[in-house]
This record gives structure tokens, sequence and C-alpha cells, in this order.
């Protein structure tokens, strides 16, 4: 580049005289030297840097697999994180504060649904209030309230506090709430599957019912177990007593929706529904959504060596000529000694085809065979 560029006289370097490039050529060369002694790998190894230098450059321009980055947001220092051991931790539990949001736009949606169609609080053709209490009448108001009362023994029975104390205030709220607005999902969807099949009462209470079953079935199992409810399952339940109180629970909504078709009975469904909540918050002690804890799963334990060992093995004692030293060639009276020798579970008579060989590899100080292993020997 220097020998381009023009002079003051605008003559080219290369026109220049041959004393004027040797002064440059010198330059050049006290340069070099001085770079050399800076830093002489660059000039005694000038291979190695090529290699590294390709290496970095691949490395930038390698192309990287795509990764998942986990950001953990530091918790406030009031907030105490529970390790769930004994209960089944739901599956997308929201934690208090963000539950009770999701419980406040469910209520809300609920008395929406009750002001758009049109439904009141009213005991509608009640016959309790003409016929009284010990008529047959009465008997779907008698089945109701056990069928209730069971299925409220059954959730305060098989629920867990987890260390969470009972807080009324969080049960009223809730048990009202719930039981006025949830009820009021319930009968609508019902209501829903009848007017599909208008002019057919049979049909229409079916796929009533159906719907009724179905939403009642979607809303428990996608929104309250995984997402509302703390842990309070516990995780050796059996499997029968898990059935029981789902039965309990399909029997007593079932009683709740007849006296609604039957009658048009809206309060006493309401009712029953309150008290069935206030038993089961009660039992299972909702967090109120100041709650200053939060859950998370138990960590997994790690797999102990014993779980990854190999089934147990049959030791199998064998009787060996051995010598105690040296060459087995100079041997002249072999000792007898007892050997432990590992094996699987199969016949002795595979074992005792590689005495031989066993005897003599136990029996030399040979280097050769130390490098192997003895216990993988014995068991080939």
């Amino acid at each position: 580049c220097a020998a381009a560029l023009p002079t003051r006289d605008g003559q080219s370097r290369r026109t220049m005289a041959r004393p004027q490039r040797t002064q440059l050529r010198v330059v050049a060369l006290g340069f070099t030297i001085l770079t050399a002694i800076i830093n002489p790998s660059l000039f005694a190894a000038p291979k190695r840097l090529s290699r590294q230098t390709s290496a970095l450059v691949d490395h930038m321009y390698r192309p990287r697999p795509a990764c998942t980055v986990t950001v953990q947001h530091a918790l406030p220092a009031d907030i105490n994180v529970i390790e769930v051991q004994s209960a089944k931790m739901p599956a997308r539990y929201l934690q208090p504060h963000k539950g009770w949001l999701a419980i406040v736009a469910y209520e809300l949606f609920g008395a929406l649904t009750a002001w758009l169609t049109g439904m009141s609080l009213t005991f509608g053709a009640n016959p309790l209030f003409r016929s009284g209490l010990f008529q047959a009448a009465a008997i779907p108001y008698v089945l109701a309230v056990i069928s209730t009362l069971l299925c409220a023994k059954g959730y305060a029975k098989g629920s867990l506090r987890l260390g969470r104390s009972w807080n009324p205030l969080v049960t009223v709220v809730f048990a009202g709430a719930n039981g006025i607005c949830e009820t009021m999902l319930f009968l609508a969807s019902f209501d829903l599957g009848r007017a599909l099949a208008p002019g057919f009462p049979v049909l229409g209470a079916g796929l009533g019912y159906m719907a009724f079953l179905v939403y009642s079935a979607l809303i428990h199992v996608l929104f309250w177990e995984p997402c509302v409810f703390p842990p309070h399952i516990p995780k050796g339940e059996k499997k029968a007593k898990k059935i029981r109180k789902i039965v309990f629970l399909a029997l007593s909504s079932t009683s709740w929706l007849v006296l609604y078709g039957v009658y048009g009975d809206i309060l006493t469904p309401c009712l029953l529904h309150v008290f069935l909540n206030a038993v089961g918050d009660w039992s299972v002690c909702l967090p109120p959504p100041w709650a200053k804890y939060r859950y998370t799963p138990a960590a997994r334990q790690p797999r102990t060596e014993a779980s990854l060992q190999k089934p147990a093995r049959k030791q199998v004692e064998l009787s060996a000529d051995t010598q105690g030293t040296g060459d087995v060639s100079n041997a002249r009276e072999p000792a007898r000694k007892q050997i432990k020798l590992s094996a699987y579970t199969q016949n002795t008579g595979d074992v005792s085809s590689t005495q031989a060989l066993w005897s003599f590899v136990r029996g030399s100080n040979q280097p050769f065979f130390k490098c192997f292993d003895q216990r993988a020997l014995a068991e080939a």
C-alpha cells in the first residue's frame, strides 16, 4: 500500500530511487523484528495460530441448537414456598391470589347468566308449603338432603388441610357466592339441553340432564380441581374411595336438578349447594387471597445406586486348585483355596467350565491379567 502512494512531487513510489526503497524495506524489517520480540508465538507457530483462528471462526458461525431459558422471578421476602409432600399437587394451580381472581370471574359469569335467563331465587311450586313434610311429594326433598349429606361426609373425611387454618370469612364468601352463581350455571345448562327437543318432554329432559352432567364434570375436571382448589387429595387415596366421592357428588347434584325440573324450585338447590360448599371449604381450607404462602411440587428424589443395580446375583462357592504365587508351570503342589464367584442365576455347570481359567488368573500376578475386570471375567 505504501509503494502505491504518490509522493509530494506527484511521482509514484515505484519510480523512487533504490536507496529510498531500501530504507522502506529496512523499516519494514525492523517492524517485523520488533513484533517477533513482543509476541514470538506469531512467528514460531504460524500453523497453530491458523488452526486457532479457524476454530474461533467456526465457533462463531456454527449453527447452534435452539435452547429454552427459564427466568425465575424472585418472590417477596414474606412469601413462604411450601413443598407438597403427602398430597397431590394440582396440575395448573393458580396460587391463592390468582385463584381468587379466577373465582370472582367465574361467579360473575354465573350471575350474568342468571340475569340473562331471568332466573330468580324462588321456591317455585314447592310442595312442602302445601302438603307438609310427611307426604309423598316431599320424597325428592328428603333424597336431596340425604345425598347432599353423604357427599359432604365424603369431602370432610377425604381431604387434607396441610397446615392451612380455617377462615370463617372465606367460607361465608365462597360458599354463598359459588352456591348461588354456580347453581345458576348448572340449571342453565339443563335448560339449554332441554331446549334442543321442544315438544318432546322426555327427550328434552334426557338431553338437559346430559348437558348438565357434561358441564358439571368439565368444570370440576378442568377448572376447580387443577386450578383453584389447593392441594388436598391424599396421594395414597384408594380408587374405590374416589369413585364413591364422585357417585355421591353426582347423586346430590342430580337431586337438585330434579327439584328444579319438577317443581321449578331454584332456592332449595342453591341452599343445598351453599351447605355443601361450606363443608367442603371447612375440610379443604381454601387459602384467602391475602395468603403469604404458595405451593410447589416436591422435588423428585434422585435415583439411588440400589435402584439402578441389576437383579440380585447368586453367590456360588467353588473349590479351585490355585497356586499361591509365581508361575503356574513351576507349581509342585497346588494349594486348596475357597473362592467366591459372582454369577447370574444360571446352571452351575456353565460356571464350573471356567474353573481352570479363573484359577490361573487368580493365581497369577502378571500385569497382563490385572488390566481386566475379574468380576467380568468370572461372569463371562
